[in-house]
């Protein structure tokens, strides 16, 4: 598919996503609608420039005037779509949305297209939230459905995320990654997230350097940006910096927590661990009590133990040292 196939398709997701369209004659099957004035108020006009909203509504105007009906669907036979793009959602937000459609109707159609193996289900392109409000209240969801293959899905997608801001920058870092693995070109993929080469190459780096089940125990951590994100891709490549991170995230303590606060939690745990490792890696009893710390150098090995608690145990090393030499070549002989 060509770069302006991609912008197209863009800048019609674009449109749909940013407008709260009026309620047009609801249709209970995929017949076209003869061309229609449309006329559309902005969601969130006050926050934007009335160039971008002409456009938008320009946009929308286009997709149902060119015959693409809103139709009502049963919200179970629609399934997400073909990649994730978050990594949950807030449930008081939900309950609000479902709240909002419940006393004052869906204003604003969710993208759909026809399953491409199953032809009486459908695939979702945007408006997860909006669906699934309306799973929550037992409505039916009004829908577009397009003819769309898999690029063009996903360019749709992450436009109408890009558009309402309201991705973390992992979750997009994530989207990105997925794309890529995905086959998908970078030009669509920089379409669908509206970047540029620098920062794409950016996102897809910290997606790839954070192990994603790190990713998932942390959460969305929507307050965390990219210079966050990228120190505590850096801080893991210590291993021990990994080590502690991974026993933190394991505890009920940690999930507990809001994604914000275990972001913060993390980073915390990896800048201990980073700081740890300058002054030596740590030596446990089997107790897990720390008797020394061990600096390894290319050319030396040192082992320090604290006077005031672990003195005479150094002393004791020190002067079993000759039979600890003995025993390690019999060791490795």
């Amino acid at each position: 598919m060509s770069s302006a196939k991609d912008s197209r398709m863009a800048t019609i997701g674009l449109g749909l996503a940013r407008v709260n369209l009026p309620n047009p004659p609801v249709h209970n099957g995929e017949a076209a609608l003869p061309p229609a004035r449309v006329i559309a108020s902005a969601v969130g006009a006050v926050s934007r420039s009335l160039d971008q909203f002409q456009t938008d509504m320009r946009a929308a105007q286009e997709l149902i005037s060119s015959g693409h009906a809103v139709i009502e669907l049963d919200a179970d036979c629609i399934e997400g779509s073909i990649l994730k793009d978050r990594l949950g959602t807030d449930p008081q937000e939900q309950e609000a949305l479902a709240a909002s459609i419940r006393n004052q109707g869906q204003q604003v159609p969710i993208l759909v297209r026809r399953h491409p193996h199953d032809a009486q289900r459908y695939q979702l392109a945007y408006g997860h939230r909006r669906l699934e409000a309306c799973r929550m209240i037992g409505r039916k969801v009004r829908a577009i459905v397009r003819e769309l293959d898999d690029t063009e899905l996903l360019v749709a997608q992450g436009q109408e995320n890009s558009a309402r801001k309201n991705l973390s920058f992992i979750e997009r870092a994530l989207f990105a990654l997925r794309m890529e693995q995905r086959g998908i070109a970078r030009d669509a993929i920089m379409a669908a997230l509206s970047t540029d080469k620098t920062e794409l190459s950016k996102l897809l780096s910290v997606a790839a350097s954070v192990p994603g089940d790190i990713i998932t125990a942390i959460g969305a951590a929507a307050k965390a940006g990219r210079p966050r994100w990228m120190g505590l891709a850096e801080g893991l490549k210590n291993p021990q910096g990994e080590k502690k991170l991974r026993q933190l995230i394991a505890t009920t303590a940690f999930l507990e927590e809001p994604s914000d606060q275990r972001f913060n939690l993390a980073f915390s745990a990896l800048h201990a661990a980073a700081k740890r490792g300058d002054e030596g890696e740590a030596v446990f009893s089997a107790d897990g009590t720390e008797i020394a710390r061990m600096m390894s150098r290319a050319k030396a090995v040192n082992l320090m133990f604290e006077g005031s608690k672990h003195g005479d145990f150094g002393r004791f090393v020190i002067e079993s040292l000759p039979q600890l030499f003995e025993a390690f070549k019999q060791h490795t002989t």
